[in-house]
């Protein structure tokens, strides 16, 4: 079962941090259940796209020990596009957010 997202663009903007266009496809199983009649991405899965992808883009190996501050403000919804925001304070410490494109 494939729950990732398409990436679509890369942007390094600096060493330490890097945006990434992707693509939500509203064909995620998530979507089926969570919630019916007004689907949306779930928390959890934002979260694990960007640890896979900070791991990924900045060579991390190591798991990332814990998450300070977490807040989901707005809905993704299926069939999106959106940019991930991946910045390296630290060497096991990533921020992130996800926008809309503009």
């Amino acid at each position: 079962m494939n729950l990732d997202p398409r990436t679509l663009a890369v942007e390094r903007t600096a060493d330490d941090e890097v945006r990434i266009r992707l693509a939500v496809p509203a064909q995620l199983p998530c979507f089926a259940d969570h919630f019916p009649g007004a689907p949306m991405l779930p928390g959890v899965l934002q979260l694990g796209w960007a640890v896979r992808l900070a791991q990924q883009q900045f060579g991390i190996e190591l798991p990332l020990p814990q998450v300070a501050q977490l807040k989901f403000q707005h809905p993704i919804l299926p069939d999106r596009e959106l940019w991930l925001r991946l910045r390296r304070s630290a060497p096991l410490t990533v921020d992130f957010n996800y926008d809309t494109p503009a």
